[in-house]
């Protein structure tokens, strides 16, 4: 979703300046920006990062990735580049940001992910010293979240731009919430969409749990690992829809099936530190879809801040508990007005925090200002 979020933003720029290198895996060629130049920067031993090896192999790709620099530098010899724009997540953004400093090139970090903190100690602590240095000495810093931005400002000493999740430029747009919310709903219907780990496997076990007790279903729309997805299906009231190429269709279906939208964050303490920061992209055309939305993670969590700083956006629970989430389905089953509030409430905020001319703004103001740059 982060990728996505930020191909839709640069789908609009022009075609002739934008060159996209991937690591490790190659892009579906069907979901890539027409007319722009795709090349891929290779890891070594790819596959077997996907193996039982991973722990061990993963701190050693960290470490050296910055050093294959030279690989990039051929890449884009005919292209001959003005600036560098990178993500901080996986391997290949150290390799992006040391070809930056080593061609002179001004580097734009856009950090979705607090990548790196769940590694093993050697490699957090890689990651965190090549943020040291190059965080700070960045043309330009894009964060996912203020709070991300507040952290990080912390940590390596220099502040950023917030720029949130961002909708397509041809996103449907609702003006108001669907008719069918003023009246009776039912069966009450949940959605969720994304990519689907454990502990959001469980999280949707719950929600089901939640809403058998009110009559209702959960409609899940993702792709999930082998033990998630049976996890899952073990929910007789859950309906898997598996994957959604286009948000459009996302949103359209979301808007004719569902009454509201569950955005569930990790309660893990060990995944506490990218809780706090991170910021869920789904919610960029979850506010879309005109529909209530129901916040369910830690109190720490961005997605709770952010709700609590919006009040009305969300029915917003702090526990893991099935009761606290059947609590809020029966208010919402129970009160059309309520429905309505949270929706119309969702479709605004939506459009002031994730319109496809906000995101555009922030991150082309940036690269406008890009030119070679000595500050290394």
């Amino acid at each position: 979703m982060a990728f996505s979020a930020l191909y839709r933003v640069l789908a609009v720029y022009p075609k002739n300046k934008l060159m996209i290198i991937e690591g490790n895996l190659a892009s579906n060629p069907n979901r890539r920006i027409a007319g722009v130049t795709y090349e891929q920067f290779k890891l070594v031993g790819v596959r077997l990062l996907r193996t039982r090896l991973h722990r061990y192999l993963s701190p050693l790709t960290t470490f050296y990735t910055p050093l294959r620099a030279h690989a990039l530098e051929r890449l884009v010899r005919n292209f001959r580049p003005e600036a560098v724009m990178t993500m901080v997540w996986d391997y290949a953004w150290g390799a992006a940001a040391a070809y930056a400093e080593r061609a002179g090139l001004a580097l734009h970090l856009i950090v979705h992910d607090n990548w790196g903190t769940g590694g093993a100690w050697f490699e957090r602590r890689l990651v965190d010293r090549r943020l040291r240095h190059w965080y700070p000495k960045a043309a330009s810093r894009l964060c996912v979240s203020p709070y991300m931005v507040e952290e990080y400002r912390r940590r390596y000493g220099a502040s950023a731009d917030v720029l949130y999740p961002s909708r397509s430029a041809d996103a449907v747009v609702f003006a108001e919430p669907p008719d069918r919310l003023r009246r009776a709903c039912k069966p009450f219907t949940v959605a969720f969409a994304g990519r689907i780990q454990w502990d959001y496997a469980r999280a949707l076990r719950r929600m089901a749990t939640a809403l058998r007790r009110n009559g209702g279903r959960l409609l899940v729309y993702g792709e999930a690992p082998p033990e998630a997805a049976s996890a899952i299906r073990q929910e007789h009231n859950i309906e898997w829809r598996g994957r959604v190429d286009s948000s459009q269709e996302l949103v359209q279906q979301c808007r004719a099936e569902a009454h509201a939208m569950y955005v569930p964050m990790s309660y893990r303490q060990r995944d506490r530190p990218n809780m706090e920061v991170s910021f869920p992209s789904k919610l960029a055309d979850y506010t879309a879809v005109g529909l209530p939305l129901i916040v369910d993670g830690p109190e720490y969590c961005s997605t709770v801040r952010w709700s609590r700083e919006n009040p009305g956006v969300a029915e917003i629970i702090t526990g893991e508990s099935a009761d606290a989430l059947a609590e809020a389905v029966a208010r919402l089953l129970q009160d059309p007005a309520h429905r309505l509030q949270l929706a119309k409430e969702a479709i605004r905020l939506g459009q002031q925090y994730f319109g496809f001319d906000r995101a555009v703004s922030i991150l082309y103001s940036k690269l406008s200002g890009s030119r070679s740059t000595e500050s290394f």
